[in-house]
């Protein structure tokens, strides 16, 4: 089981503060005087891998797909090969795929193609803000893979 004191301290130290813009879904402005730098999650990556282990096995799924991070850093970040790990070193074997249906990144692990039609799914994104990632995600795989929804998880 993870500290979550570890975990609260590394959340602190992936924050930054200042001004920040971010647009939700239904196009109005938002403002906030946080946010979350991916790539220092990133640097953590076993510690947020692990609790989101724990959380993926909360639910029983064909495999585990995750988001492709919508930064700057998506080349650098693979949260499915990260989460891939933590299972093995728990000594389980479950398809990882990371993928984004944006085309943008990526793609890694178990190919979307290989799950078995109207399989049942764990997706995971770091952040979702609004909830927009996770659905849009589940949407798509729904409609272009026939893959169904067990449980959605955001890191943050």
């Amino acid at each position: 089981m993870v500290n979550n004191e570890l975990l609260v301290e590394s959340a602190k130290r992936s924050m930054r503060t200042g001004h920040f813009e971010f647009i939700r879904p239904d196009g109005q402005r938002m403002h906030s005087d946080t946010q979350f730098r991916i790539d220092k999650m990133f640097e953590e990556r076993d510690l947020w891998a692990a609790v989101t282990v724990e959380r993926i096995l909360e639910c029983s799924s064909a495999g585990v797909i995750a988001q492709v991070p919508l930064t700057d850093y998506r080349d650098r970040i693979c949260w499915g090969e990260a989460a891939s790990l933590e299972l093995r070193k728990q000594g389980i074997e479950l398809p990882v795929t990371q993928f984004s249906e944006l085309n943008i990144g990526g793609a890694w692990g178990f190919p979307i193609e290989k799950y078995r039609e109207g399989a049942e799914v764990t997706i995971i994104s770091d952040v979702n803000t609004y909830g927009s990632t996770l659905r849009t995600l589940g949407l798509y795989l729904k409609m272009r893979h026939n893959l169904n929804i067990a449980q959605a998880i955001a890191m943050v």
